[in-house]
C-alpha cells in the first residue's frame, strides 16, 4: 500500500498481539512509526475487516472451513476492542 501502517493493520489479522509487537520493534529499528499510528491503526483495521468479511462469510456459506471461522472470530475480537476505544 505504501503506507506501513495499513501493512501492520492487514497483518495483525492474522498474527497475535506477541507476534505484532515483536514485528513493530523490528521495523522501529530502521524507522520510526507515525505519531498517529494508533488512529490509522483502528482505522485500516476496520477497514481490512469489512473488504475481507464478506469474502470469508461467502467462503463459509459454501463450505466448511476452519481458517475462516477462525479469521471470523479474530476479525469479531479486534472489531470489539477497536469498538470500546470509542
Amino acid at each position: 500500500s505504501g503506507d506501513p501502517v495499513f501493512d501492520f493493520a492487514a497483518v495483525s489479522l492474522f498474527y497475535n498481539d506477541a507476534q505484532m509487537e515483536y514485528l513493530k520493534q523490528g521495523y522501529q529499528k530502521t524507522n520510526s512509526l507515525p505519531q498517529s499510528y494508533d488512529q490509522k491503526f483502528d482505522l485500516y483495521t476496520v477497514r481490512y475487516i469489512l473488504s475481507k468479511s464478506k469474502i470469508a462469510i461467502k467462503q463459509l456459506n459454501s463450505r466448511q472451513n476452519d481458517f475462516m471461522q477462525l479469521w471470523l472470530a479474530n476479525a469479531i475480537s479486534k472489531l470489539e476492542r477497536i469498538m470500546e476505544k470509542i
